[in-house]
């Protein structure tokens, strides 16, 4: 019953896959219940040995061959101490047929037992060798790999004496490797490199975490960078790698210098991706638009130095076709001051001619320009002064030269200055226009007039000068005598001049260049009529006498017969005391003088 209880359990964990586990179970408990039964009974030897083919077939199919046949010496071992134990007793049996078939069984099952011993004798002979042959092929790679390393390679003992070196770690020692073996190399240094090497080794013989250093060696007159690591392995020794960089250290080295360069240059050196954000902001860029490269790097461009959209829109074209452009652009600091920048862009590609970005070099031209604009301004004061240097003498000249000197000023010092200058040509001028007007009222009244010029009322005297010139209607191509040189048509009428007047022309005409024009417009107050008058003074004639009235067929000739007065010249140039409204403008060297007089046409007294 107990047999049966224990069979089904081992079953149990042979069906849950614990198939060597019930296997060993089961033949450690059929050893012990073989042992019992002898000792209890040695007469039953005979018959409990054949159990040991059923122990041996359990351990073949459960736990592999090579654990059947240690099975088999376990049991050949317990066989043999049973027959030494049971030497002097005699057993007496009858043959069966079970033990018959018991030791038929038995012994082909030790048959079986050498065949597969014999096999797996050869197959582990035979994995040895391949195993061998295997280990043979991997050093020899392993060898070659490590001679032939792109780095120096070396494993040291816990000593720090070399084991193995490769060639190119041997160059650091400049000997052949063989040398290195069983030396820790010191020997081989001069005194600087050696102080060197000897501090890495106590490093890396103190320390079990790995261990970097950068070591830069004098070769053959050359300096060489080499970057070293070490490692310790489980066996307590050392795998030391050595990579030279001495490339990539001079790479660093002109990276460096040139970027020295970049921050020392005047001009802003910006670079950006292909979307136009910043990823490099050099120093000067800093200092002309204000933004730190903290600041700058990672906006978009246009949000920093904003820019003439339109400029750029005409310019992205051909960037993109040419690779590069150049040419002037108006942008913004950070405090929105405006900035004059020459920009010089070149596109940035990759192998595969892919746009990665844009390079920019911005020169800030501002101050070149307001040199540009004052040197322009010069010759505008000197081109000036040629053309008035004739005539510095008659105050319109005056006047327009420092007009033109107080738009040029670039300082309040300088327009103060033009400023009072300016002052005293108009009141010069306006003592010269109240001489024309008395010396005209007093031709005209036959009188001595006393009273100074600058004493004389210019309203009062304009007003009575005024009250003399009479407007006559006569039919079209009539024709009024007069003794006054110059007569206006006004639709088939006259409009007689004064002699003031006519000085007052004369006057102003004197000042224009040859090939310039004085154009006078007279208008009434109410906008019903308007008067063009161009002089041309190459002609020294009136090339072109216009009139226009609003509504001529409102205006009778009794009305036009009647004498209306015309008031004149109340401004002669804009200014504090000027009296003319007038415009002057430089055309190539051409001069033009506009002028404005009010016209009121009034019944006469």
């Amino acid at each position: 019953m107990s047999l049966s209880i224990l069979y089904s359990g081992l079953l149990f964990l042979n069906i849950r896959g614990h198939a060597t586990l019930a296997a060993r179970l089961f033949i450690l408990i059929l050893f012990g219940t073989i042992t019992l039964t002898i000792v209890m009974s040695p007469a039953n030897y005979l018959y409990v040995t054949h159990l040991y083919v059923i122990v041996l077939i359990v351990a073949l199919f459960t736990l592999g061959i090579q654990q059947t046949i240690f099975v088999g010496v376990l049991l050949a071992a317990l066989h043999g101490a049973i027959l030494f134990s049971l030497r002097d007793i005699t057993f007496e049996y009858q043959p069966s047929s079970f033990l018959w078939l018991a030791s038929t069984l038995e012994s082909i099952f030790i048959i079986y037992l050498l065949i597969a011993g014999s096999h797996l004798l050869t197959r582990s002979r035979r994995q040895y060798h391949d195993a061998t042959m295997a280990l043979d092929l991997s050093e020899k790679r392993y060898r070659l790999l490590f001679e032939n390393a792109p780095v120096g390679l070396a494993l040291l003992d816990a000593e720090g004496k070399f084991i193995l070196a490769n060639p190119q770690l041997a160059e650091l020692w400049g000997v052949d490797p063989a040398q290195l073996i069983g030396t820790t190399g010191d020997q081989f240094l001069n005194g600087e490199l050696q102080e060197k090497i000897r501090a890495y080794r106590s490093e890396i013989l103190q320390s079990s975490e790995p261990t970097y250093q950068e070591l830069c060696v004098e070769i053959d007159g050359h300096l060489r960078w080499f970057d070293l690591t070490s490692l310790w392995d489980s066996e307590g020794h050392i795998l030391v790698t050595a990579r030279e960089v001495t490339s990539r250290k001079i790479n660093e080295q002109i990276l460096a210098q040139k970027a020295r360069l970049v921050e020392m240059v005047s001009n802003a050196i910006i670079e950006t991706d292909a979307n136009f954000c910043v990823t490099s902001w050099n120093a000067a860029a800093e200092k002309i638009y204000g933004y730190t490269a903290e600041e700058a790097i990672g906006k978009r461009l246009s949000e920093l130095v904003g820019g003439n959209s339109e400029s750029v829109k005409d310019s992205l074209p051909t960037l993109l076709k040419y690779g590069q452009w150049s040419g002037e652009v108006q942008q913004c600091r950070k405090d929105g001051t405006p900035v004059l920048i020459f920009s010089s862009v070149r596109v940035l590609r990759d192998e595969n001619d892919q746009i990665i970005g844009f390079l920019g070099v911005n020169a800030d031209i501002t101050p070149l320009q307001a040199l540009d604009d004052e040197r322009y301004r010069n010759q505008q004061i000197q081109l000036m002064m040629r053309r008035y240097s004739r005539n510095l003498r008659d105050p319109l000249a005056a006047i327009m030269l420092n007009v033109h000197m107080l738009q040029s000023a670039t300082d309040d010092a300088m327009r103060q200055s033009v400023a009072e200058s300016l002052q005293r040509s108009v009141e010069h001028f306006e003592r010269q226009i109240r001489s024309l007007l008395l010396i005209s009222y007093l031709a005209d009244d036959d009188m001595s007039y006393q009273m100074p010029i600058e004493e004389v009322d210019l309203a009062a005297l304009l007003d009575d000068v005024c009250q003399r010139n009479l407007l006559y209607a006569q039919q079209q191509g009539q024709t009024l005598e007069t003794h006054l040189p110059s007569h206006l048509i006004i639709e088939g009428g006259f409009l007689e001049l004064d002699k003031a007047f006519d000085d007052l022309l004369t006057f102003c005409l004197r000042r224009t260049d040859i090939n310039g024009k004085l154009q006078i417009y007279l208008k009434t107050q109410e906008e019903h009529a308007q008067i063009q008058i161009v002089y041309d003074a190459k002609n020294s004639t009136m090339k072109t006498i216009r009139a226009v009235l609003d509504h001529p067929e409102q205006i009778d000739d009794a009305q036009l017969a009647r004498a209306r007065e015309l008031e004149m010249v109340r401004k002669i140039i804009t200014l504090s005391k000027g009296v003319l409204d007038a415009e002057y403008d430089v055309v190539a060297e051409r001069t033009t003088f506009t002028i404005t007089l009010p016209l009121r046409l009034k019944e006469a007294l």
